[in-house]
C-alpha cells in the first residue's frame, strides 16, 4: 500500500512511468523513490538491494534482447489491448492477471 499511496502517486494503478519526470524530461526530485519502499530503510533495509536491482536488470535486459514481445493479434490479425486487470490479494506487491500476447 505505500506504493499506491494517491498523494505520492497520483493514479497508482495506471502504469505511467512519466510520472517520475519533470517537465524537462528529466527526473524529479520530489518524487519519492518506490526503491526505498521495495527494499525499507535505514539501518532496517535490505542488505541484499544492490544485487536485487542488478539482478533484476539483467533479467529484464536478458528477455527484452531474446525474446519479441507483442500483444495478441484479434480475428482480423490486429494488435488488440491487454485487459489491465490487476491480482490485489494478500501479497506484498500487486501483479497483472494473465493476459494472452
Amino acid at each position: 500500500s505505500i506504493l499506491h499511496t494517491e498523494e505520492d502517486y497520483p493514479e497508482p494503478e495506471l502504469f505511467n512511468p512519466s510520472r517520475f519526470l519533470d517537465a524537462e524530461g528529466k527526473l524529479n526530485p520530489n518524487v519519492k523513490d518506490p526503491e526505498t519502499a521495495a527494499f525499507g530503510f535505514g539501518r532496517h533495509a535490505c542488505p541484499g538491494k544492490h544485487i536485487a536491482v542488478a539482478s533484476l536488470w539483467i533479467v529484464v535486459a536478458s528477455i527484452l534482447a531474446c525474446c519479441t514481445i507483442e500483444p495478441e493479434l484479434d480475428e482480423n490479425g490486429k494488435p488488440s489491448k491487454p485487459k489491465g486487470e490487476w491480482y490485489s490479494g494478500p501479497t506484498l506487491l500487486n501483479h497483472p492477471l494473465p493476459f494472452k500476447c
